[in-house]
Formats: structure tokens, sequence, C-alpha cells
């Protein structure tokens, strides 16, 4: 696909805001700017595909298989021919949207024998692009790929949208109840690992197409994730995720995983992080499920773990991850890829059917898109898909957010719940953000050096939502550095 030079000068976060509320949003924003993270994908929907509820496996399999090994495409299965370049927009068409949870029903059939699913969010659900505007951080410069003309961006929408107090569908006392049910479960011999989540919801004031832009927006600038997305559904709906963590990434033949399994606040001891038993042992038992995974659909041998675990810093809390790759044999497509490894080993457990079942049978919630997987199914084969976590889910002016924690044998109820309610850190920067940063008091664009509601001080925000606040795009840690002038035509 032809990629031409955009003369935006906006970040991601600017285009988003500038981009017409007529037409939806199927965004991969990356907030990092790293060698990891390096491209944002702002796709132009043409046809929303999905995959309901109650269709039966042959069609749900044959949609999967449509929707992920190209459409139209050079190669639908199996590897390039030849690697594309490093410094090429990773956009050749395709499909932007979500896999839900519950799919893993059509991956594993006995997995979740109770058939659990979720009214307001279908198995699968997205868009199919054409053409995308491609935004790579490394060079901070635009790729138009793709017919047709970009879009044109307009003003800037005024983030006019509110969430009220999150509140929890559990009470502290009923989900410690059920990571005690999981450590009886382990210590019985049924399984090493289970996942356990919960769900907490706030209200939408505002929800409207504008509100829920606005919402979408917030959460990506005052998280800064490295696997962020957005795809705005029909119906109102709309799923907002603010993951840090890699579920699959497909290049050609070569296939990485990264995934998370432990979590601190930031600021806290990292060496007793890195030294605990208890968590290496977590990330390690995922680290060897997720190489099982690959290995199903991997040339025999290519299967190998680059980073066993190391600490990275995402909104305000640290995590452990570790890295495994392996290559793609030839007779395998895209969709074999995901049928292999879905739902994502760390959000499941070890074994992963029967931590499934064991999450089925104890969460009183489908978990919907959340643990799912949101991303881009490339028409070259390649795909892009983070692990749905910290994501929120936009409906009928309620936001949903779930998080979970991996119990295993030793794990103490009161921690888990504690750590539960610890990674609801970006709910509540989004909600912090809103709050400090929105209209109509000044109307402050969010770039460097925007004037602030008289009543909220700098001070007043946590460290990564007045970076935020301060430069929408280049918030991690502190204060952002200024940030370069494209010349004409983004070269």
């Amino acid at each position: 696909m032809e990629a031409t030079p955009l003369s935006w000068r906006w970040s991601p976060i600017e285009a988003l805001r500038r981009w017409p509320l007529t037409l939806p949003i199927a965004a991969l924003v990356s907030g990092a700017g790293d060698d990891e993270a390096r491209w944002s994908v702002l796709g132009v929907p043409n046809a929303w595909r999905e995959i309901p509820h109650g269709a039966s496996r042959e069609h749900s399999l044959a949609s999967l298989r449509t929707i992920a090994d190209g459409s139209g495409a050079a190669r639908p299965r199996g590897p390039a021919p030849a690697a594309r370049s490093a410094d090429a927009p990773p956009f050749s068409g395709g499909w932007i949207g979500y896999l839900s949870y519950e799919f893993g029903a059509i991956a594993e059939p006995v997995a979740l024998p109770g058939g659990a699913r979720d009214p307001d969010f279908p198995l699968a659900g997205g868009w199919r692009c054409d053409a995308a505007a491609v935004h790579d951080a490394r060079l901070d410069r635009w790729w138009w790929c793709g017919g047709g003309a970009p879009p044109d961006l307009a003003d800037p929408i005024e983030l006019e949208c509110d969430l009220g107090p999150i509140r929890a569908r559990l009470d502290r006392g009923r989900f410690e109840s059920l990571v005690r049910r999981t450590i009886e479960l382990i210590r019985a011999g049924d399984l090493y690992q289970a996942n356990i989540a919960q769900r907490f919801e706030a209200p939408l004031e505002g929800d409207s197409p504008a509100g829920r832009r606005a919402l979408a927006i917030a959460a990506l600038a005052s998280s800064g994730a490295r696997y962020g997305a957005v795809v705005e559904g029909p119906n109102g709906r709309a799923v907002v995720s603010m993951s840090p963590e890699l579920f699959l990434e497909r290049r050609g033949d070569r296939v990485i995983t990264r995934p998370i399994k432990g979590t601190r606040p930031r600021g806290a001891d990292r060496r007793e992080f890195l030294d605990n038993e208890k968590e290496r042992a977590e990330l390690a038992m995922i680290v060897d499920l997720m190489r099982n995974d690959l290995s199903r659909v991997c040339v025999p041998g290519s299967v190998r773990v680059r980073a066993a675990r190391r600490i990275e810093s995402h909104c305000g809390v640290d995590h452990a991850l570790a890295e495994v790759e392996g290559s793609l044999r030839a007779d395998a497509g895209t969709s074999d890829l995901v049928l292999a490894t879905f739902p994502p080993g760390s959000v499941t457990g070890a074994p992963k059917v029967r931590a499934m079942q064991v999450i089925e049978s104890l969460e009183a919630s489908p978990r919907g898109p959340y643990c799912g997987a949101v991303g881009l199914f490339g028409d070259d084969g390649d795909c892009s898909l983070n692990v749905a976590i910290r994501t929120l889910c936009v409906r009928d002016g309620t936001v949903t957010c779930s998080t979970g924690c991996g119990i295993v044998n030793d794990s103490d109820p009161a921690a888990e719940s504690r750590e539960s309610e610890l990674k609801l850190e970006p709910f509540r920067r989004t909600a912090e953000f809103l709050r400090f940063a929105g209209p109509p008091r000044e109307h402050a664009p969010l770039r460097a050096g925007a004037p602030r509601r008289a009543d909220a001080p700098i001070a007043a925000l946590t460290p990564l939502a007045a970076a935020a606040v301060a430069d929408a795009t280049r918030s991690r840690e502190g204060s952002a550095p200024p940030r370069p002038t494209a010349p004409a035509g983004g070269s």
C-alpha cells in the first residue's frame, strides 16, 4: 500500500480531538513512543464487522479467518516473502477492533461451558479500514496510507463530560472470598494459577458522541498507554483501552508476546519486587504457558524467551513482564496464531482451560472486551493486539472497568484485593483529567503552556496527569520535552 507524507503537526491525541464526530474512531494510539510501541494508527472506517454471540462455532471460525488472515491480501496465510522496512508504516488496510474474552469459547469450546456472554458487546467487533493516518513517534511525522484523501480535521472538541463516583460491583469481602476459593482449588490440585477479576463502574455524565470521544481522549492522554486503543462502535458503544501489555505482534513470520504478571505502586522497592518468590513464580508459569501456546503454531525450536523478567512503569504502577518470541510456520495464518493463544495466558491462568472454567464459575459478570484483545489485523497477514486490561467499556451512560489478580498457592486475599484496587489507577486518572483539564472552564487546548482552571493548580494533579495537561502526547513521568516542529510535507 502506498504511503505518502502528511503535513500534520499534531500529536495523535490532538488529531483525535480534531477527528470529525461524524466519523467513528478506530485507532491504536501509542503513548510511549519507544521502539516497542512506535506507531499510532488512526483508521478511516468504512464498514462495521462483528461476530455475534450465538453464532455457530463454524461461522465464528470462518469470520475470524476473513478478518485475521486478510481480505484481498497478497498473502492471506503464511509468512511474507520479504520483510517490511522497519521505517515503513505498519498499515496495509485491515480490521481495527476487539475480540471479547468470551471468544475463548470459540478457541477452546470446553473452557466456557456455561456460555457466558456480555449482552452489550459481541464476541468480536470492529471496523474495516482501507486507509489510515499513521504517526511515527520516533521521527514525529505522519503518513497517509491508502487511497483517497485524509479526513478534514476540525477545531478540537471540548472535553465536556465527567465521570461520577467509581463503585465496585462486589464489596471487598465478597471479592476476597472468591480469592480464598481459588486458593482452595489450587491447593486441591485443580490448577496452579487463576486470574480472578472484579468489575467497577461509574456514570458518564454527558453520554453523547462528543462525551464518549472526550472520555477516550482523556483516558489516552492521562495514561500514556503503550498499547492504547479506541473503537467507537454502533449504538453508542465504545471500547477504550489503556493497556501496557502486548498480546501478539506478528511481522512476517516473527511473532512476539510480552506477558505481564505482578504489580506494585510506582516508587516501591524494585529490588524486593524483582526478588519476590511469589511474583517470580507467577510470571514464570505464564511464560511457560505462552511458550506452549506459541509452540502450537511456530517452527519447532524457534520459540524462545528473550527476557525472562524485567520491571517497567506504566501509569502510576510498576509491572513485571517477560518477552517470548517465535517464528510462525509457513502453513499457519494469523487466525491460527490467535486460536492457539487466545485468551491471553496472563489473564486466564494455568492450565489455561481449567483456569477459564474456574473463572466462569466464580466471577459474577461476563468479561466482554476486558481481558480480550484490541488491535489491528492487517491485509498483509500481520497483526498487533494488546491484552485488553485497563480497558473502559462505555454503554448506556455507564463506564465499566474491570481489574484482576493472578492467584497462586500463597496469595493473600487482602493483598490481592488491594492490588485489584491499585490497578484502577488509569480509571481514576481519566476522571481526574476530565475534572481538571476540561471546559467550559477556560477552553484550554491540550498542548504545552495551556492555561489551566484557576481552581486546579498543577500541584493538585498526580504527576502523570499534570504532565498530560501540559502536553497530552509526551507525558510519561514529570514534565514533557518540547515537541520538534515537523517541516511541511512531514519529511
